[in-house]
């Protein structure tokens, strides 16, 4: 002893003992030695300061602990089966970690302050349990394998984010919650079942996949837009309705026998379309404004209707193809027109109606007759041909003008009379083989001439003043008539050869043409009036069907061809833009619809077992494109404005969805093949990034704040 310091020590040997103590001032320091089994122990404590380590071994133990002021710190060792336990306090902040080797048990806990943070790790069929709690912030991550579960929660603040993995029949539950963001998405792998919701604001986004005899949901509502799209393949069911504020769209494919059903409403525009295979049955109706465009087409004996109203204007044209009949009607303001096809014997009506102006042309080939009349405000013509035993009657009234023209072939029987003021002129001629009758009347000019010499027979008209020509010829099976009349202008020719009739027409003042020609199975008709423009064309040649009709003032155009299995009918209408566009061949079927105002296409194409649907509205923009090949199913939507773009690819055991949302930005990504199933979803504002890959027993994933 020397002042404050004292110092012991003590040795003993045999099995050894030794001690030592040193004490100076605040400071004790201890040491023991025992050594047989071996006991060691030290200690020194200075001040606020004290450290403790004792070590003992055989089995192995050894403890530690150190204290500095408010820190704490104790470690503990001890090995056979292996056990380690560490404590370290500091202030606010605790420490705690336990190792347990055997079946292998790890504990760790840290808190600081407002932190805690829990990890425990257990090995035999292993259970890992992860927590961490900052502030608002809590995150828990729970890993079981043997039949694999993986839960993750994260909680930041207003996120929430759950994650479950299962892997035996595979099972994935995904839920991220971000103040008004909501996203749930579950995947189960058997029969495959997958689930995706997202809800942003008002935003709301859900879709299902079921595979074994496929069934998908997609439903996207944000602000007044609502889409639902449900497709089911067995015997193939497709459904998709998109809502945007006045704006709906309806289309529905079934095949089995092709069923397809679009309708699309906008504001004041409407457009119903139907399309059924198996006889073929095709109904397509658009409204817009005033304007409604009706079509219908079915092929079995073949039946086409199409109706077009645009405010006084309206048009109807039916074709039937069996025995062949086909109507045509068309009405704009003062102007009517009605044109009838019947073959068979051969039946043609034609009438006109514009104003003061009345044309009327008939045709009938078995006997074969032929009328026509044609009247102008006081101009009256009547032309008549009948041929068996042939006769022709003409008749022209205009004014103090009559003109009468009669032939009979038999013996051969001819008049003419022509009266015009003071004006007259007959000319009749009758010659067992031949008649000839030649009458004029001049004060305006009058002529008239008419040779028949056995088979021929021909008949001249001219008058002038406003002229007036007609002239007929026939011989044999040929027939050939020809008026013309200049003042108004008007133009009449027709000329039947056997089996052939051909009858052209032109009036000019608000222009009116009409071109019949008929050779056999083919007929030919074409109509031309220009004022606000209209035109029809048609042609019929065996299973050959073809009708085209334009009208120009607000622009209508419709075009019809039918050959055999065919079918195509095309309809373009400008003022607001519409275009219409059917292809049929087989088992093929095209649709195609392009309206512009707030543009809005359609496009569908069909064949065999490939379904292809495409759509694009502008305005805010949306486009959705369909195709379905064999067991390969392409779903792609697209719409700009907060910007929402969905993609899925299914092809056999393949199955692919992509999401994209650009507002505060929402990406999911879905694949899966065979066993393997991968998901990722990436959403920015708070930031949140998930990903998760699945390949039989394996299953990796990544987080990401």
């Amino acid at each position: 002893m020397m002042g404050e310091r004292v110092m012991l020590s003590v040795i003993m040997t045999g099995e050894r003992v030794m001690l030592s103590v040193i004490m100076t001032g605040e400071r004790v320091t201890l040491s023991a030695i025992m050594t047989g089994e071996c006991v060691m122990l030290s200690a020194i404590m200075t001040g606020e300061r004290v450290m403790l380590s004792v070590i003992m071994t055989s089995e192995r133990v050894m403890l530690s602990v150190i204290m500095t002021g408010e820190r704490v710190m104790l470690s503990v060792i001890m090995t056979g089966e292996c056990v380690m336990l560490s404590v370290i306090m500091t202030g606010e902040r605790v420490m705690l970690s336990v190792i347990m080797t055997g079946e292998c048990v790890m504990l760790s806990v840290i808190m600081t302050g407002e932190r805690v943070m829990l990890s425990v790790i257990m090995t035999g069929e292993r259970v890992m349990l992860s927590a961490i709690m900052t502030g608002e912030r809590v995150m828990l991550s729970v890993i079981m394998t043997g039949e694999r579960v993986m839960l993750s929660v994260i909680m930041t603040g207003e996120r929430v984010m759950l994650s479950v993995i299962m892997t035996g029949e595979h099972v994935m539950l995904s839920v991220i919650m971000t103040g008004e963001r909501v996203m749930l998405s579950v995947i189960m792998t058997g029969e495959r079942v997958m689930l995706s919701v997202i809800m942003t604001g008002e935003r709301v986004m859900l879709s299902v996949i079921m595979t074994g005899e496929r069934v998908m949901l997609s439903v996207i509502m944000t602000g007044e837009r609502v889409m639902l799209s449900v497709i089911m393949t067995g015997e193939r069911v497709m459904l998709s309705v998109i809502m945007t504020g006045e704006r709906v769209m309806l289309s529905a494919i079934m095949t089995g026998e092709h069923v397809m059903l679009s309708a699309i409403m906008t504001g004041e525009h409407v457009m119903l379309s139907v399309i059924m295979t198996g006889e073929h049955v095709m109904l397509s109706v658009i409204m817009t404004g005033e304007r409604v465009m009706l079509s219908a087409i079915m092929t079995g004996e073949h039946v086409m209707l199409s109706v077009i109203m645009t405010g006084e204007r309206v048009m109807l044209s039916v074709i039937m193809t069996g025995e062949c009949v086909m109507l045509s009607v068309i009405m704009t303001g003062e102007h009517v027109m009605l044109s009838v096809i019947m073959t068979g014997e051969h039946v043609m009506l034609s009438a006109i109606m514009t104003g003061e102006h009345v044309m009327l042309s008939a045709i009938m080939t078995g006997e074969r007759v032929m009328l026509s009349v044609i009247m102008t405000g006081e101009r009256v013509m009547l032309s008549v041909i009948m041929t068996g035993e042939r006769v022709m009657l003409s008749v022209i009234m205009t004014g103090e003008r009559v003109m009468l023209s009669v032939n009979m072939t038999g013996e051969c029987v001819m008049l003419s009379v022509i009266m015009t003021g003071e004006h007259v002129m007959l000319s009749v001629i009758m010659t067992g083989e031949r008649l000839m009758l030649s009458a004029i009347m001049t004060g305006e000019r009058v002529m008239l001439s008419v040779i028949m010499t056995g088979e021929r027979v021909m008949l001249s008209v001219i008058m002038t003043g406003e002229r007036v020509m007609l002239s007929v010829i026939m011989t044999g099976e040929c027939v050939m008539l020809s008026v013309i009349m200049t003042g108004e202008r008007l133009m009449l020719s027709a000329i039947m050869t056997g089996e052939r009739v051909m009858l052209s027409v032109i009036m000019t003042g608000e222009r009116v043409m009409l071109s019949v020609i008929m050779t056999g199975e083919r007929v030919m008709l074409s109509v031309i009036m220009t004022g606000e423009r209209v035109m029809l064309s048609v042609i019929m040649t065996g299973e050959h069907v073809m009708l085209s009709v334009i009208m120009t003032g607000e622009h209508v155009m419709l075009s019809v061809i039918m050959t055999g299995e065919r079918v195509m009918l095309s309809v373009i209408m400008t003022g607001e833009r519409v275009m219409l566009s059917v292809i049929m061949t087989g088992e093929r079927v095209m649709l195609s619809v392009i309206m512009t105002g707030e543009r809005v296409m359609l496009s569908v194409i069909m064949t065999g077992e490939r379904v292809m649907l495409s759509v694009i509205m502008t305005g805010e923009r949306v486009m959705l494109s369909v195709i379905m090949t064999g067991e390969r199913v392409m779903l792609s939507v697209i719409m700009t404005g907060e910007r929402v773009m969905l993609s899925v690819i299914m092809t056999g055991e393949h199955v692919m969805l992509s999401v994209i949302m650009t507002g505060e930005r929402v990406m999911l990504s879905v694949i899966m093949t065979g066993e393997r199933v991968m998901l990722s979803v990436i959403m920015t504002g708070e930031r949140v990034m998930l990903s998760v890959i699945m390949t039989g027993e394996r299953v990796k994933g990544t987080d990401l704040q």
